[in-house]
């Protein structure tokens, strides 16, 4: 599948995460997220994406990040969906990720939101801003 187009660290695949303009801003490794140094910024559940505050920002689906609204927001490798996907730049070496990922603790199990329609367009909204959920 996606493997041949991973870089491998400590054993796991981390599939380089491109944007809208095809540069790589992240690594998803296995359900986890993380930024171009290494740090974790979201968490994979079902096809939901949860920030580290616990907060349904988006999802994924056939390999596109969506956001709360549909619209895509970056991609990986294999992408589908009737997108214009920008050819991907080439990666860099993934930086050594110091540590495993621990999913944030809370009261009750984050709420995941009815997913919307997908839709063909891109989102206004940047991967940073994604993230982050304030948008």
């Amino acid at each position: 599948m996606l493997a041949a187009l991973s870089q491998r660290k400590n054993g796991v695949a981390a599939l380089p995460i491109y944007d809208r303009r095809g540069q790589t801003v992240g690594w998803l490794e296995e359900d986890t997220i993380r930024l171009l140094d290494g740090t974790i910024a979201a968490f994979l559940t079902g096809e939901a994406v949860f920030n580290i505050s616990g907060v349904c920002v988006g999802f994924i689906h056939d390999h596109c990040f969506r956001d709360l609204h549909g619209d895509a927001v970056a991609f990986l490798a294999g992408a589908a969906g009737g997108l214009p996907f920008p050819l991907p730049e080439r990666p860099p070496m993934p930086r050594p990720f110091a540590y495993a990922p621990t999913r944030p603790i809370g009261s009750r199990p984050p709420v995941r939101p009815k997913a919307p329609v997908w839709s063909v367009d891109w989102s206004f909204v940047t991967w940073e801003t994604f993230l982050m959920g304030d948008y």
